[in-house]
């Protein structure tokens, strides 16, 4: 079985993982090798019943196969910059703008501006502080035994950059809450779901212009499903 075979009969195993676990008595014998080699690798976890479910590391793995692209090895694979603390950090940027401080004071500010949505610790404030000075977007100096914090002209340009006005408090503020609401998580859990679905069709359709055509209109389709319910939840509100 050469490696390109043995990734997509992978790919199809963990499609079918993702949508509904399945027993071991179900795999059919030809994913058995396959089955075998995603458990020793953890992507795969198997209940003492024999049911099968892929595991985070086996939808990390899933999302590789599905995106990756002829040449590319694992390694080329990089998560993007900037994403963890990157709403923290933006948030730093805007009080330092306002006024140099030290640590301790961002991370009361930072509770105070969220209205009760963010506790920061020191363990996310101090590390994000130093990824911005790393940056070269801020300053630090010694005061009285205190490190300062102070913003600089490519902070500035960095925030500007990002196009973040006078409304960005009150977005940050509701990003906060969107990030605590156990409904949008939900959300997000089966728009990843969704995805993955898109991904799967597009790569099995891709020498097909007909069932590409059914495709797209099963996703205008429910484009428009969502858009007439957003218009009916913006007349109710009105």
């Amino acid at each position: 079985m050469s490696l390109t075979q043995k990734s997509e009969m992978m790919l199809n195993l963990f499609m079918k993982l993702q949508r509904n676990n399945v027993y071991v008595k179900e795999v059919p014998s030809k994913f058995h090798q396959i089955l075998d080699d995603a458990v020793s690798n953890h992507w795969i976890e198997v209940s003492s019943e024999g049911l099968c479910q892929l595991t985070s590391a086996g939808y990390d793995k899933l999302n590789q196969l599905l995106h990756r692209r002829p040449g590319h090895t694992q390694a080329s694979f990089k998560k993007k910059p900037y994403k963890r603390r990157g709403l923290i950090q933006m948030a730093i940027l805007h009080l330092l703008k306002e006024t140099p401080m030290h640590g301790y004071q961002v991370m009361k500010l930072l509770e105070e501006r969220s209205k009760g949505n963010y506790s920061p610790s020191a363990g996310t404030v101090y590390p994000a502080l130093q990824d911005l000075v790393d940056k070269n977007l801020v300053a630090v100096n010694e005061e009285d035994d205190k490190k300062m914090y102070t913003l600089l002209q490519e902070g500035i340009d960095f925030m500007n950059d990002f196009g973040d006005g006078d409304g960005f408090w009150e977005e940050w503020k509701l990003r906060l809450q969107m990030r605590k609401s156990k409904e949008i998580g939900l959300l997000c859990e089966e728009f990843e779901q969704y995805h993955l679905e898109y991904h799967y069709a597009t790569r099995l359709l891709v020498n097909d212009p007909e069932k590409m055509n059914e495709l797209l209109s099963v996703l205008q389709t429910n484009r428009m499903h969502l858009v007439r319910w957003l218009t009916e939840q913006t007349e109710e509100d009105e």
